[in-house]
């Protein structure tokens, strides 16, 4: 046979007769995906809890706050709730599902962190979601509570922007002995008023000592209002 032809003949038996070899990949599976996933189907309460409960959970401890806020279970409050008090992270979650989940039960909760340091960035925000029905107690911490929960709940107010905020808020403006409340109700005052409002608060913002205050709060304040309040129509 032709030396070329017995080459031939060899390389197709060669092809012919390989089989694969299947080398099994040492990449680990990821079971934090796996397990993730898996929690959308969870709904007992306990099991999440547990999660929680776990020093080994890891980050898998979000996804378990994200399936309580999914069920919104009376259970599922409750346990979101007994978070507010923990570590800033993990409490910051549970306070903003809390708020969107809206049930009425959870607004005193998250009205008490509106004045504490580790939650009052984002509390404001988290309490105004809950729209007019926050606003009785917001008056009511206007008038007796400390300066930086007066301060919040001004703020809060004005996020809000309820037209009946302003009675409350011009009163804070008035009458109360922080400065910063005063400022904080005077700028939410520009978010609630309207044109017919106006005058009740121009006269003494127009004030020469606050216009040309010191303090470039207090004039970025007044400055605010006026510009808030006469650029509305009637």
């Amino acid at each position: 046979m032709h030396m070329s032809s017995r080459l031939r003949t060899q390389t197709q038996t060669q092809i012919h007769s390989f089989s694969p070899t299947i080398i099994p990949s040492d990449k680990p599976t990821n079971k934090l995906a796996e397990t993730t996933n898996s929690l959308s189907y969870v709904s007992d309460v306990s099991k999440l809890i547990e999660i929680l409960n776990d020093p080994k959970s890891g980050s898998l401890v979000y996804r378990a706050v994200e399936r309580l806020e999914e069920l919104a279970t009376e259970p599922a409050r409750d346990a979101l709730t007994q978070l507010l008090g923990i570590r800033h992270s993990l409490g910051v979650r549970a306070m903003e599902s809390l708020s969107r989940i809206g049930h009425p039960s959870s607004l005193p909760h998250l009205m008490r962190l509106l004045d504490k340091p580790r939650y009052c960035s984002s509390a404001p925000g988290c309490v105004a979601n809950f729209g007019s029905q926050a606003l009785p107690l917001l008056f009511q911490s206007l008038q007796v509570g400390p300066p930086v929960l007066r301060q919040k709940s001004a703020e809060t107010v004005g996020l809000i922007g309820d037209r009946s905020g302003f009675i409350p808020l011009l009163f804070s403006f008035r009458n109360d002995s922080e400065p910063r409340v005063r400022w904080a109700a005077l700028e939410s005052i520009g978010h609630v008023g309207t044109l017919e409002d106006f005058e009740h608060v121009a006269e003494t913002v127009r004030e020469p000592e606050n216009l040309h205050s010191k303090s470039k709060s207090t004039r970025w304040a007044c400055a605010s209002v006026l510009a808030g309040l006469g650029g509305k129509e009637e």
